[in-house]
């Protein structure tokens, strides 16, 4: 690194709802964001430019006072370049390097309320990736290395159930059923391109109030997760292991679906002077779970594999509304996770990479008569390592990041607000080191407009 890292950060986002009839029973949905990231890593050659998109569409309508059906479909396009260069006295690149990927999602639920409280639900999601890599060593055109995509669609059924007043009881099943095609993988056909995975998990709960104030509650489920395809079959060919200047992620075509299932339980409490206090314990256990691992710092590489794990801890949220000017809230959660590999001493009993074993957030939130938001958020990360190797991983601590967010109404009616906003983060100018040989940039700033219809 012969300099800061440096970048710019552009921010384009709306939203809007319009009524069909009358009543309201109708709506349509529009929302757009767009993300512009362009920068460099701190040498000459290399810069990266990244841009990223959303529009999501949604429709609702009431088809009786106790039944709702709503649908949704988006697209969302993530678009990457970057420069690769060859490090000496003098830099000089090497080459232009991108990834392109897409995904449309769309769902459809329809939802029956009865005996007040009570909910069914079922509905159906549908969803679709593409995912391209390419590079341009200085020849004037793309060579295609990776190129894939994945379909994701799943049917659910949910119960919410109160049989008495202060008892809530639930319970649902899915279906969900995927399937990855690799068309290219290091610019060259394989010749088992089409893998597909099914799998029934559920879910239940259940919260039941003591009295006003104090309520407990405890939940369970299952959950499956297929390997991703860049786990799978990487963004660099194996034989790039530890080559100088070829940073990406390894393959692993043998990763096996990640299974696991989960508990916690916990309560909520809401005390005098508008003071709430929320508490809960938590266990997971993983079988084969997917982990990235770190297997080389510089060239900066990590490959997925599957291992046992287990997460267990606690939370804790207190919040309060003192008045309808200010509130403020504080968290924290401490998490031991630990891996168990008896087939490899050097992985085995290690927490799992770039799981933090302790958070901490506080916030205040004001809200002046004229106008003005003031709303500063504190988070402290105890740190994580970087990999499961016991003699080859990093530490990395955070530590203490603090934002504000600023905001003042220049303008308002009854029908809209317009308010000039300031996000600033990292005010502290905390340059901490981070994996894969990034580092905070410090202190930076974003300003914008934001007008809302009413």
């Amino acid at each position: 690194m012969k300099k800061n890292p440096e970048y710019d950060k552009i921010k384009i986002y709306g939203g809007l709802t319009l009524p069909l009839d009358k009543n309201e029973k109708q709506k349509i949905s529009f929302f757009y964001h767009e993300t512009i990231h362009k920068g460099d890593a701190g040498r000459v050659y290399r810069g990266y430019d990244n841009q990223y998109r959303t529009f999501n569409f949604g429709y609702d309508i009431s088809l009786k006072d106790n039944l709702h059906l709503q649908s949704h479909l988006g697209i969302r396009s993530y678009d990457r370049d970057w420069q690769e260069s060859i490090y000496g006295i003098i830099d000089t690149l090497k080459s232009n390097n991108g990834v392109n990927q897409v995904i449309i999602p769309a769902d459809i639920s329809i939802a029956w309320q009865y005996e007040k409280k009570s909910l069914t639900s079922i509905g159906i999601d549908y969803q679709r990736a593409t995912y391209t890599t390419w590079s341009d060593p200085l020849i004037g055109y793309q060579i295609l290395g990776n190129k894939s995509g994945s379909i994701q669609s799943g049917i659910y059924f949910q119960e919410e159930w109160h049989p008495v007043n202060k008892l809530m009881i639930r319970g649902g099943i899915r279906y969900t059923y995927t399937k990855n095609l690799v068309s290219l993988v290091n610019s060259i056909s394989p010749d088992n391109n089409t893998t597909s995975w099914e799998k029934l998990i559920w879910s239940a709960g259940g919260k039941f109030s003591l009295n006003e104030m104090i309520a407990v509650f405890a939940n369970g489920g299952s959950s499956f997760a297929p390997p991703g395809i860049k786990s799978a079959i990487g963004t660099i060919p194996i034989g790039d292991f530890k080559v100088p200047g070829h940073n990406g992620q390894l393959p692993n075509p043998g990763l096996k679906p990640e299974m696991g299932t989960g508990v916690d339980f916990g309560t909520e409490c809401k005390l005098a002077m508008h003071l709430k206090v929320d508490a809960r314990l938590f266990y997971t256990i993983l079988n084969k779970a997917i982990i990235d691992n770190i297997v080389s710092q510089n060239p900066s590489q990590t490959q997925s594999i599957n291992a046992t794990s287990d997460s267990k801890g606690g939370e804790i949220e207190v919040s309060q509304r003192i008045n309808n000017e200010l509130s403020w809230f504080a968290n924290v959660t401490l998490i031991a996770s630990n891996i168990k590999n008896d087939s490899n001493l050097i992985m085995n009993n290690v927490a799992i990479p770039f799981s933090p074993n302790r958070i901490l957030n506080f916030g205040i939130n004001y809200s002046a008569p004229f106008g003005l938001t003031l709303a500063p958020t504190l988070n402290y990360n105890g740190g994580y390592f970087d990999s499961m190797s016991k003699t080859e991983r990093t530490r990395f601590t955070p530590g203490v990041l603090v934002n504000i967010y600023i905001a003042q109404c220049i303008a308002k009616s009854n029908s809209f607000r317009v308010e000039c906003t300031a996000q600033l983060y990292n005010i502290t100018n905390n340059n901490y080191e981070m994996p894969w040989q990034f580092k905070n940039t410090g202190f930076s700033c974003m300003f914008g407009l934001k007008i809302t219809f009413k």
